[in-house]
């Protein structure tokens, strides 16, 4: 004879509900971050510098940005009949190629630094980590939101001249943050903060110039010495 059937107890996870609050606290984490860093981006450097800031992992950061981004792109590149990465390895350097920008513009200015910092604890791991915030987080959100602008407004044409525009907004948010952030962690001269980006961009522009790495990374110089060119690659 066989016994009879037991009705099971339910343990099985929850695993919707969990999943969904995870996502939450980390799209709550990235936009408190994120709001930091535009509302007073000199406190939050200090804070963060010192322990006692309590922020998104700047890696974190870069994997929620370069998503946020990548999904308006691909929005925005669909509506405006731009051309798409025709391989998956174009669309991860697309994605991340603006973090590489990103962090070789920190690394430079953090050697233009090291002869005028007045806190020598200041590690190159800490520029580049607000260099990584400044532009997963304000520089990211700029450009998404841009993205989006930019489809609302495709009825209109001019396509290509939006696009140039909203990049160099997006590019110039990036600039002012990571200027405003490193000024706090270095805390130089104003004017040595003029010289370490007057270093910085030409040299980035140097790198891409004669290597030319394959995909997408947002605005940036592009120089040549022979013959001499300089100008923009988006």
């Amino acid at each position: 004879m066989t016994e009879p059937s037991r009705e099971r107890s339910r343990g099985a996870p929850t695993w919707l509900r969990d999943g969904f609050g995870a996502m939450w606290h980390e799209v709550r984490s990235y936009l408190e971050t994120t709001w930091a860093l535009v509302r007073r981006p000199t406190k939050f450097a200090a804070e963060w510098f010192e322990g006692t800031r309590t922020a998104m992992n700047p890696l974190a950061m870069l994997a929620t940005g370069a998503t946020l981004v990548a999904a308006t792109r691909q929005l925005g590149a669909t509506v405006l009949d731009l051309p798409h990465p025709d391989s998956l390895l174009a669309a991860i350097a697309s994605a991340l190629g603006p973090y590489a920008h990103y962090i070789l513009l920190g690394l430079l200015f953090h050697l233009a630094m090291l002869p005028f910092s007045r806190d020598r604890s200041v590690r190159v791991t800490d520029t580049v980590a607000l260099s990584l915030y400044a532009g997963a987080g304000p520089a990211a959100v700029a450009e998404s939101i841009g993205w989006l602008i930019l489809c609302a407004l495709a009825p209109l044409g001019h396509g290509e001249a939006l696009r140039a525009v909203m990049l160099g907004v997006a590019f110039t948010v990036f600039c002012f943050v990571l200027a405003t952030v490193l000024g706090a962690l270095h805390r130089p001269s104003p004017w040595r903060i003029v010289l370490a980006f007057t270093l910085a961009f030409p040299l980035t522009g140097l790198v891409f110039g004669y290597l030319d790495p394959p995909g997408s990374y947002g605005l940036h110089w592009v120089m040549h010495l022979s013959p001499f060119y300089l100008g923009l690659g988006l």
